[in-house]
């Protein structure tokens, strides 16, 4: 309030509560609420209103990332849906145009590094033909799991033979020896669908 020359501050206190029959002294160890301020009382609580203010903060992120999450969940199922949704249109294609092909389960993306090594052994291997000759007799050996290998040897050693009965394909004739892949015993004809086998015409 402003009177000629004379200007007059004016600040809000905390009324004192009514006095109550037996309450006329304050407890000791109690505040007297009515000769605080406002800014007073908001400094000595500062603490607490900036503790407020962090959960208030905290929580708000909180609810932020939830909702993050939920979309990218909701964009990651719709793109799944459209991958699906598009191999399968891809497969009836092939069919329309190809209606004796076989459309595999699977699909090769790549070569990928593997964070555990395969490696294969074998022991034995040989290939005994229908007229009782033996083209592969003995074969021992492995390929270890990282390396790149090499079947080496001149014009009718056997590459061929050790390469087909290796792979189970050698039908033409009685296929013996034991396979391993990682110290198990397994048939690599049944490992088709992780193998890939070029024959060399």
């Amino acid at each position: 309030k402003v009177s000629g020359s004379k200007v007059f501050h004016a600040s809000w206190r905390f009324a004192p509560m009514p006095a109550v029959d037996g309450d006329d002294v304050t407890p000791e160890g109690a505040t007297d609420m009515s000769n605080y301020t406002w800014l007073e009382y908001w400094q000595e609580n500062m603490s607490l209103y900036l503790l407020l203010g962090m959960m208030l903060t905290a929580l708000v992120a909180m609810w932020v990332l939830e909702l993050k999450w939920r979309q990218w969940q909701n964009r990651l199922a719709t793109a799944t849906d459209k991958y699906v949704k598009a191999r399968g249109m891809c497969a009836d294609v092939v069919k329309q145009f190809w209606p004796t092909f076989e459309v595999q389960g699977y699909q090769f993306r790549g070569m990928q590094l593997k964070a555990k090594s395969v490696g294969i052994a074998f022991t034995d291997l040989s290939l005994e033909l229908p007229d009782g000759h033996r083209v592969l007799k003995g074969v021992s050996g492995s390929f270890r799991g990282g390396r790149l290998s090499a079947i080496m040897g001149p014009s009718g050693a056997g590459k061929t033979s050790f390469m087909n009965v290796l792979c189970g394909k050698a039908t033409y004739g009685k296929m013996l020896g034991e396979v391993k892949v990682n110290g198990m015993p397994v048939l690599i004809r049944d490992m088709k669908s992780v193998i890939g086998f070029v024959p060399q015409d």
